[in-house]
């Protein structure tokens, strides 16, 4: 959770699919006191604003992806953006690798959140189908649902094992959400934790230019 003095916001984007040659069709930022979007063709001025006056980024998977793909949009570095991100897809990832992936409905609903209001192929099927108002809505709602998840004081519970504990950019806390009582538990229990994820350089995570 942001300070009073600190201000953060919920990052989403919408594309027509995963290749590089995709395009991004709708971005999208909020924060409690304020929002901007910007669709494909518009100037994204107000929502690279917001991301730029951040002092955290809330994102699911947008290191990997919303971040590098929005960069690549713009025609801009998302170097600034990633040391300040909050992803709590891509520090799972650095602990239990390809197995830490699920999707943002389901550790929403883990977590006593709403549910998303559609899904990746609604989206698609609304920017071919000219339903731009009705995309730029579920991206917004996406960006303030990953909003309220990372802000959580309590920890994000992940796929009924583990609970996430988040500090500003940094993973702080790494635990089994259940107590094992098991001989293997307390072996794992006493083996020395997970390092919080190491630096990086963001320029790795840049698409190249198709």
């Amino acid at each position: 959770m942001p300070r009073p003095d600190e201000f953060a916001v919920g990052f989403d984007i919408e594309t027509t699919g995963k290749e590089r040659s995709d395009i991004v069709t709708v971005a999208c930022a909020w924060s409690p006191g304020r929002k901007a979007h910007c669709f494909h063709g518009e100037d994204p001025s107000e929502v690279v604003e917001m991301l730029n006056a951040a002092t955290y980024i809330y994102t699911f998977n947008g290191v990997e992806f919303d971040l590098p793909r929005f960069a690549k949009h713009c025609g801009c570095s998302m170097e600034q953006w990633v040391v300040k991100t909050v992803d709590p897809l891509f520090a799972m990832k650095q602990v239990l690798g390809f197995g830490a992936c699920v999707k943002l409905n389901d550790v929403l609903t883990e977590n006593g959140y709403s549910p998303k209001s559609g899904s990746g192929l609604e989206a698609i099927e609304m920017w071919h189908d000219g339903r731009h108002e009705a995309l730029m809505l579920y991206c917004m709602d996406d960006a303030r649902l990953t909003y309220e998840l990372c802000a959580s004081k309590n920890g994000i519970k992940w796929a009924k094992r583990w609970i996430l504990k988040l500090n500003n950019a940094r993973m702080l806390e790494f635990q089994p959400a259940i107590k094992d009582t098991s001989s293997a538990a307390h072996a794992s229990e006493d083996a020395p934790r997970a390092p919080p994820p190491a630096l990086f350089d963001p320029k790795s995570m840049e698409p190249s230019a198709t």
